[in-house]
């Protein structure tokens, strides 16, 4: 009996068959690769050409808008103009890689994108000259994770080259804007304070609180 397993495993073709298969799965595997590349880098031109296309259709306020944003919210978030239907803004966030509607979006990164907006606008009236960016009180009814919003992007823009000048009567506000440069997130930015009591001689009703770091949005 073993002796009839093994003349007819000689004669059998099972390993060749076997073999056989294999080297077919292989070349397949091989085209479905190839096949995917070229879809993969075929669907990345179409992309690149769409977002080239896109930005030439769009204003330079627009795309000057998405640059500030940008940079504002540290690379974060990319500003979309979604234009099927309706016209609407939207925010890719690059962390999560998904887009957000603006109510979606924290009230500080809104109030930063509404800057970015219409510094935007600003600049696409200047000619060239950066005018003087003028602010009073703007962080008044702003909460802490506001409040931050802003004067981080304002440090954003006075580090471009722009000159800021905050208007403010109260305390508090000082001291915040003194707070963000004992912890050195205004790294580039000269800040000069003028006492507008003290330039006119009035003798001054409040003192300037302790300086506490303001909280990070």
């Amino acid at each position: 009996a073993t002796e009839t397993l093994i003349d007819r495993a000689k004669r059998s073709h099972d390993v060749e068959e076997a073999l056989e298969r294999v080297e077919q799965a292989e070349e397949a595997l091989r085209r479905a690769r190839e096949k995917d590349v070229r879809g993969a880098i075929a669907q990345a031109l179409i992309d690149a050409l769409e977002r080239a296309t896109r930005d030439q259709q769009l204003p330079a306020v627009f795309r000057r808008a998405r640059e500030l944003f940008s940079r504002i919210t540290q690379g974060r978030y990319e500003l979309r103009l979604r234009q099927e239907g309706v016209p609407e803004f939207t925010a890719l966030d690059q962390i999560e890689r998904r887009g957000r509607s603006l109510d979606q979006l924290s009230s500080g990164t809104r109030v930063q994108l509404l800057l970015a907006v219409r510094i935007a606008f600003v600049e696409q009236q200047e000619q060239g000259v950066k005018l003087p960016l003028l602010l009073d009180e703007v962080l008044g009814n702003s909460d802490d994770e506001r409040a931050r919003a802003i004067m981080e992007a304002v440090l954003e823009l006075a580090r471009e080259g722009r000159q800021i000048f905050y208007f403010t009567a109260q305390m508090d506000e000082v001291a915040r804007w003194r707070a963000l440069f004992v912890e050195g997130m205004a790294a580039g930015v000269e800040l000069r304070e003028i006492d507008l009591l003290q330039v006119r001689g009035l003798e001054r009703q409040l003192e300037i609180p302790f300086v506490v770091p303001p909280a990070r949005s």
